[in-house]
């Protein structure tokens, strides 16, 4: 619901992960700021969920979020048998080795460097720690953006 609340559709459930969109099928001028702010609300939703007692996990809840802005494919893939519904292209692989970022970086949130642009202007509030990083598939180390001002919002879990 928290996806859907911003604007943003879940793709696909990849076990215990998500591949969500904003902007499709039409982009707008806030899709990056929509994205951001549903990974926010999904930190504060895992801190409120670790700190409730009926939860006595042998481990903390933990997430990470990928975010990354760019063109791309995005349409049915299939055959008569079975179609799909799905995206393509650099962006959906870069976030996905940008989500994997998060975890060696100890952090839950990091935006590529078009998200950051693209972010200007919307939260004056909000900075950022930036770094660069090697990923599987580029070459050259790309520059990745860690949000570390936290943005207060509603946050209506179910």
């Amino acid at each position: 619901e928290m996806v859907f609340a911003t604007g943003g559709s879940v793709n696909k459930l990849l076990g215990d992960g998500m591949l969500v969109t904003f902007g499709l099928p039409v982009a707008g001028n806030q899709d990056a700021l929509n994205a951001l702010d549903t990974a926010l609300k999904f930190k504060k939703y895992f801190q409120t969920m670790n700190e409730l007692p009926p939860f006595e996990l042998p481990f903390p809840l933990d997430f990470g979020v990928g975010i990354v802005t760019g063109d791309l494919f995005a349409g049915n893939i299939g055959s008569f048998r079975r179609m799909e519904y799905t995206v393509l292209g650099d962006p959906v692989n870069l976030a996905a080795r940008i989500e994997d970022l998060t975890k060696r970086a100890g952090v839950n949130i990091l935006l590529d460097g078009e998200t950051r642009k693209e972010l200007e202007g919307f939260r004056p509030e909000l900075k950022y720690r930036a770094f660069e990083a090697g990923v599987r598939g580029k070459q050259e180390r790309i520059r990745v953006y860690h949000p570390i001002q936290s943005i207060e919002s509603d946050v209506h879990f179910f």
